[in-house]
């Protein structure tokens, strides 16, 4: 296949440092990194050499082109048998912090800081028996304000997020691309199986209140070097946030193990827009619609501190969906057991490993559509527990009366439900804008079940866990 390659001129576009998965093939045997530089639809896909065989105009080449089809559909025939047919979905990934502007002026409701809380202790208890009767007493229940000095804190934890965490979670721990990272601003590239799980890692490590870093004198970058390593697994374990009702030992112990990160903890929020498509959807649509999920979907509609998910089919967008991080809240208090409760992260994987191991089936999420007529949210007011209680039993119908695991079900009644929440927050503010329901009953604008048909999508596309 390479000697055909140089025998057409086909050239080696492709550049095997560009990303840590491929340097680290091209490590493995010199004759791969020869190949991994060619372009990857003309060495593994005999349908796009085809496609590229007709715009040929030399026709005394033709034999040269249809032995590299015959040589590439071989090599796909041996590389499907061993390893299985290759992934052909890629996600664009754009992250925003969440109302940092707040944060930054000192507002009441995300600072939580009065001056009381800053003064020391015995400057304060003498204000307190000193000062009862004067405008003190009340100065020190107010809000505090910022200052440099939380200007400093929160320009340190976000250059820490920017130039450590960020590139490290993104290349190293997941082997995507990070393409912008900046302020509170992320934009990244990744497999289409680790771009919700990169995306809630990044979360986890940016709203902690301290990390520590297991291995500080590595630089995000070190898969570049010629000795460095790439291996996601033993990455993941390097920040550590620290447990806010650990143990004194349990601290000291972390602190000891490399060095200690503040971080934005329960002030910080971020939300994220995840767009999904095949690696031949144009890249400019997918980064416009990844900005319309984070903007439109997780931040207007789902109310920040959320995701935005969507997937592109041939015909165009398929599913758009918006989704807190938590499937937690007041709404969810009967679905959010102590022993069921979850992250959408972790909800979006148990159910596509239940359509993987097939616990449900594929037609699943058509089934609930046809049940779920009469729960439209723009025509039904119904409360929380109500309405749970119809999503459970139409479930129960769907799957024949088939027992499902507790936590699988969960899962699906809390995709489900969080759609219908979306779905009425759609239906109100159009009913109080316009006066008119017509474009709440649009399908992709207010679908319940898009978070299960995206969840069916990741199944299709290899996308389980």
């Amino acid at each position: 296949i390479m000697d055909l390659h140089d025998r057409l001129g086909l050239g080696r576009p492709s550049f095997v440092r560009a990303l840590p998965r491929l340097m680290a093939a091209a490590r493995a045997h010199p004759l791969l990194e020869r190949f991994l530089e060619l372009d990857p639809q003309l060495a593994l896909f005999p349908e796009m050499v085809e496609a590229r065989f007709q715009y040929e105009k030399d026709k005394g080449r033709e034999d040269l082109w249809q032995e590299l089809v015959k040589r590439v559909t071989n090599l796909r025939q041996k590389a499907d048998k061993a390893l299985g047919a290759p992934a052909t979905q890629v996600a664009v990934i754009t992250m925003d912090g969440d109302e940092m502007g707040k944060l930054l002026l000192g507002d009441a409701d995300r600072i939580h800081a009065r001056w009381q809380d800053v003064l020391h202790p015995d400057v304060d208890k003498d204000v307190q028996k000193k000062f009862t009767d004067t405008f003190w007493g009340d100065l020190r229940r107010r809000s505090r304000q910022t200052g440099p000095s939380l200007h400093a804190f929160i320009s340190r934890a976000l250059a820490n997020f920017n130039h450590h965490i960020a590139p490290w979670v993104v290349e190293q721990e997941y082997g995507g691309r990070l393409i912008y990272s900046g302020g509170d601003d992320l934009l990244a590239l990744a497999p289409l199986e680790d771009a919700l799980p990169m995306a809630a890692r990044l979360r986890e490590l940016f709203t902690a209140a301290w990390l520590v870093d297991t291995r500080p004198d590595v630089h995000p970058w070190s898969w570049l070097e010629d000795k460095g390593q790439w291996n996601p697994q033993e990455a993941r374990k390097r920040f550590q946030p620290v447990p806010l009702q650990a143990s004194p030992d349990t601290v000291k112990q972390l602190i000891r193990r490399g060095r200690l990160l503040p971080m934005l903890g329960r002030s910080g929020r971020i939300s994220a827009g995840i767009a999904c498509g095949h690696f031949k959807t144009r890249l400019g649509l997918l980064f416009q619609t990844s900005h319309q999920l984070l903007d439109t979907w997780a931040k207007e509609r789902a109310g920040r501190n959320a995701v935005g998910l969507g997937h592109f089919s041939r015909n165009g967008i398929k599913t758009m969906y918006g989704c807190p991080w938590d499937l937690v809240g007041e709404d969810d208090s009967p679905v959010a057991r102590p022993a069921t409760a979850m992250s959408l992260n972790e909800a979006v994987q148990e159910i596509t490993t239940g359509f993987a191991n097939r616990q449900i089936s594929k037609a699943l999420p058509y089934k609930l559509a046809r049940s779920a007529v009469l729960l439209d949210p723009a025509r039904l007011e119904i409360s929380p527990e109500e309405r749970l209680a119809l999503l459970r039993g139409i479930l129960n119908k769907a799957v024949d009366g088939t027992a499902l695991p507790a936590r699988l079900e969960a899962a699906i009644l809390h995709l489900w439900a969080a759609g219908y929440r979306l779905g009425a927050k759609n239906h109100k503010c159009c009913r109080d804008s316009s006066g008119t329901e017509q474009g709440c009953r649009n399908k992709q604008e207010a679908e319940p079940l898009a978070g299960l048909f995206f969840c069916r999508y990741l199944h299709q596309q290899g996308g389980t866990p």
